[in-house]
C-alpha cells in the first residue's frame, strides 16, 4: 500500500471513514457548581447541625450501607 500515490491512499482513508457508523455525542459532564450550592446551605433557616449530630448522622449512613450490602 505504500506503493500507492497518496491521492489514492487519502481516497481509500475517506471511504473507510464513510463506512462508519455515525456515533451519537455524548453529552459533556458540567462541573458541579458547588459553591452555589454551599451558599444555598448558609441561607437556609434552620440552625447548622452540631459534630455530635453530623457524627450520629455519618454512622446513620454507614449501618444503611451494610444493610444494604447485606440484602
Amino acid at each position: 500500500m505504500r506503493r500507492w500515490p497518496v491521492d489514492k491512499r487519502i481516497a481509500l482513508l475517506e471511504d473507510v471513514l464513510h463506512t462508519l457508523a455515525p456515533t451519537e455525542e455524548r453529552e459533556i459532564a458540567r462541573p458541579k457548581d458547588t459553591f452555589s450550592k454551599a451558599l444555598g446551605l448558609l441561607r437556609g433557616s434552620e440552625a447548622a447541625p452540631l459534630d455530635d449530630e453530623i457524627e450520629a448522622m455519618i454512622a446513620e449512613r454507614r449501618m444503611e450501607k451494610i444493610r444494604v450490602m447485606r440484602v
